[in-house]
């Protein structure tokens, strides 16, 4: 298999392999990137902090290829939730 999308299929082994790609991997970061910004951004328990806090530790050990659309010029800035100080890092 490519590392290009794999359509309409439906096949788990092939959707596991594709996350194994750098597409895939690509794929799962910008995500994970956008999803941690937009829900650090909410207040109180809608922020979810253990879902952040576990989104974070994936884009920091895992899925860590995308910034958010919000970075800055360089794109170095990282959208990583610290599971222990339940605080943004960027």
């Amino acid at each position: 298999m490519t590392s290009r999308s794999p359509g309409l299929s439906n096949d788990r082994a092939t959707a596991i392999e594709f996350a194994g790609s750098l597409r895939g991997q690509y794929i799962v970061s910008k995500a994970l990137a956008e999803a941690i910004e937009v829900m650090e951004q909410r207040q109180g328990i809608d922020r979810e902090p253990s879902d952040l806090a576990d989104m974070g530790y994936l884009y920091k050990n895992l899925f860590n290829l995308a910034v958010s659309r919000s970075t800055d010029s360089e794109g170095l800035r990282r959208f990583i939730y610290d599971a222990d100080s339940e605080q943004l890092i960027n």
